[in-house]
């Protein structure tokens, strides 16, 4: 009987000590998410603050940028606008008077021809250029 005494005791003693390190790992991994709770906050604060600086930034760049544009507008404000004006007529007139997709392939078929025609006419020319100088060739070998 003191056998299963003592086994019993060493089966409550792990019984303890294993619900003793459930309560230890819970009580620390409480703590530890309170640990990473608290600086994911700091760095979230850390971050909102550095992204209000930089929207500070950008609103300072803005409004430098637009004082910028309207004293330039000033200074030069007419001429601008006539060259915008001016752009504006020239992207209307080449969208409207342009050469249509057609234009194009016709005009292509006709440099293609033109080319075929010119490749006859040389290889001609030098065909005859070639039977002349036969020919020369021809007179000139001694008999």
């Amino acid at each position: 009987m003191s056998e299963w005494t003592e086994w019993g005791g060493i089966g409550l003693s792990l019984m303890v000590a294993l619900g003793g390190g459930i309560w230890a790992f819970r009580n620390n991994n409480d703590y530890v998410r309170k640990e990473l709770r608290e600086e994911a906050t700091e760095a979230h604060a850390e971050l909102s603050n550095e992204l209000y600086d930089l929207r500070q930034e950008i609103d300072k760049i803005k409004e430098g940028t637009v004082v910028s544009i309207d004293r330039w507008t000033q200074r030069y404000g007419d001429s601008l606008m006539a060259i915008r004006q001016k752009i504006t007529d020239m992207e209307l007139w080449n969208r409207d008077n342009f050469a249509t997709k057609a234009e194009v392939r016709t005009f292509s078929e006709d440099i293609k021809m033109l080319w075929r025609e010119m490749d006859k006419k040389m290889d001609e020319r030098f065909n005859r250029l070639e039977r002349r100088l036969e020919h020369r060739r021809d007179d000139q070998s001694p008999r």
